[in-house]
This record gives C-alpha cells, sequence and structure tokens, in this order.
C-alpha cells in the first residue's frame, strides 16, 4: 500500500471493531482549498480513510498472511470535510465476517462530530503465502498500534470471527 491514510490504532476488537485516528496536516498533498479559507481532506481520501481502517479490522480479524481487498462502498454521506489540524477518528465496525471477507459499516469523527458515514463496505481477502508481505504488515502494525501484536497480552492467535 503506497498512501497510508491511518496514523495510529487506537483500539481493535477482532473481529468487532476498531478505531482509528489520521491528523490532517498543512504537509498533504492532496488538500483542498475550502471556502472557509481554510485547507480540507477531500472525500474521496476521507472515503479512503474508512476502507484502510476496515481493512485493517479484517486483517487483524484473519491473521496477517491475509490480503484485504475493498469491492464495494455504498451510502458514503459526507456532512462536513475535516480541514487542517483537526484530528480524524475513524470507526469501523464489523457487521458480517464470512470466510471470504467481510462486510463493515463506518463513521468518520472530528471530535464527537460525526463528518461521514458509510452504510456498507465489502471486502473480499485471501491467504497469502508470501512471507515478505507478512513481515511488512507486522512492520506497519507495530507502528500503528500502541502494543505489537507479538506481546505477550495479546495472547493467542487472533481467530476468524463469523
Amino acid at each position: 500500500m503506497h498512501f497510508l491514510f491511518i496514523d495510529r490504532i487506537l483500539e481493535v476488537e477482532p473481529g468487532r471493531r476498531i478505531l482509528a485516528s489520521k491528523h490532517v496536516t498543512m504537509g498533504e498533498r492532496y488538500l483542498l482549498r475550502h471556502a472557509s479559507g481554510r485547507p480540507s481532506m477531500p472525500a474521496s481520501i476521507l472515503l479512503e480513510c474508512l476502507a484502510q481502517t476496515g481493512g485493517d479490522l479484517n486483517l487483524l480479524t484473519r491473521g496477517l498472511e491475509t490480503q484485504t481487498f475493498l469491492m464495494l462502498a455504498e451510502g458514503f454521506r459526507v456532512c462536513r470535510l475535516p480541514c487542517v489540524g483537526e484530528t480524524l477518528l475513524m470507526e469501523v465496525q464489523m457487521e458480517r465476517g464470512h470466510g471470504d471477507g467481510a462486510t463493515v459499516t463506518g463513521e468518520a469523527r472530528v471530535g464527537t462530530e460525526v463528518v461521514a458515514t458509510l452504510d456498507r463496505m465489502l471486502y473480499v481477502h485471501r491467504r497469502s503465502e508470501d512471507a515478505a508481505y507478512r513481515r511488512r504488515q507486522q512492520a506497519r502494525m507495530d507502528v500503528l498500534l500502541d502494543t505489537p501484536l507479538d506481546a505477550p497480552e495479546r495472547g493467542a492467535p487472533l481467530e476468524a470471527a463469523g
């Protein structure tokens, strides 16, 4: 993944929900000019933030050998665009996990204000035997999570939901 739009995974309950954050900074190349004069995040990037958060929930639920692909996003509604200096919180709930993928819903907030909602995202996944892929995902999760995945307090390997 070349463009990562998650700074930190704040909470995760594999098979159930994930809460991630993205701080919008002036250094982002994709910013739009807003009527207020404050640069803002485009709706397409806001959708991508939610999509990556949902993909990470599926990845953490199924194990790091699973490659996850977004197949469908529907019911995306934007109330307002996040502006520079704001921290975006993406919360995604797994509605249904199944052998070939997952169905999730999500919302994005700035503080307690909902700025976007998404009725449904559908992911498919496949198992990858590529050891380099697993190492990249492990390194990425070690940066995003406060507690590394292999820490003893995390317990046994994550099991598939559903």
